[in-house]
């Protein structure tokens, strides 16, 4: 009898671990959003003027009457910091172009050049595909379930957020007559505040693909108010930008990207400047640094 109860007493410590082993969640790494990322990115753009132009005399012409528009490679990059939820955005683009042509028996020579500086902010706050689909919800399923890689990042994962941002425009067009040697010109600097909102659906294969780590699809859309700043700029108008494109992470860290992007505006000039209704458009390409 007392070598029954023995032997019961051990039976049940030895199974007594296997059942806290069975009970205790396993350990898994922490949600990969969870830490702060910074990328930054060059663009060829591929791009062209579209527009019209106002003069100071209240002559309105296209950007095709100036020879303004052929297609240019000019230059743009960005970089971007996120946490969580959290994103900040600084975005770049350099573009100029020339032409020439003839008027009333006149030779004219034209040129254009436009950079402008944007800042962003965002904060995602519709992700429904996480573990919380907004920032008060509870979870709404197990985050480590089908839908997270062993490195606790998302397979899928769809982001909506509104975005918050300014926008410095440096714009100078210059009509100059060869024949009479006179010259028509504005130069000013804008400023555009806008409101908008980014759209995000990452995709990320895990062990599945070793040779794609990840694919960012995205979109973003905002508009706000120009108002002059320096120079011929005067009076208010409205801006909008418009980008969309997709992202390929080829190593955790290397990537390449392409895209579509609209940048329009109205600037508003002086009394003896022109009013630009003007629009740089086109499709970009580039290579992504991610840490």
């Amino acid at each position: 009898m007392r070598l029954n109860s023995i032997a019961a007493v051990l039976s049940t410590l030895a199974l007594t671990p296997l059942a806290l082993a069975q009970d205790t969640p396993a350990v898994k790494a922490p949600r990969s959003d969870e830490a702060v990322h910074v990328e930054f990115g060059a663009d060829a753009w591929f791009s062209r003027l579209t527009g019209n132009v106002t003069s100071a005399a209240g002559v309105n012409r296209d950007i095709k009457a100036l020879d303004l528009r052929d297609s240019e490679i000019a230059f743009a990059g960005h970089a971007r910091l996120s946490y969580d939820r959290c994103f900040a955005h600084l975005a770049g683009f350099s573009f100029d172009t020339d032409g020439e042509y003839a008027s009333g028996g006149d030779s004219f020579q034209s040129d254009f050049q436009w950079w402008g500086l944007s800042a962003d902010l965002g904060y995602a706050l519709f992700t429904p595909f996480s573990d919380a689909c907004t920032p008060w919800s509870d979870a709404t399923f197990d985050r480590y379930g089908e839908n997270v890689n062993d490195d606790g990042s998302y397979r899928l994962d769809l982001r909506l957020s509104p975005t918050l941002g300014v926008t410095y425009h440096d714009v100078e067009l210059n009509d100059l007559n060869v024949t009479q040697s006179s010259l028509s010109a504005t130069d000013g600097g804008w400023m555009s505040a806008r409101v908008g909102g980014e759209l995000q659906l990452r995709l990320r294969p895990g062990a599945d693909f070793n040779f794609l780590k990840e694919v960012i699809i995205g979109a973003g859309f905002s508009a706000g108010p120009t108002f002059g700043v320096s120079g011929d700029a005067d009076g208010t108008g409205l801006a909008v930008e418009l980008q969309a494109g997709v992202q390929l992470l080829f190593h955790e860290n290397v990537g390449a990207h392409l895209g579509y992007r609209l940048t329009d505006a109205d600037f508003d000039g002086s009394a003896t400047a022109s009013d630009l209704d003007l629009g740089v458009y086109g499709l970009f390409a580039g290579v992504t640094i991610r840490f």
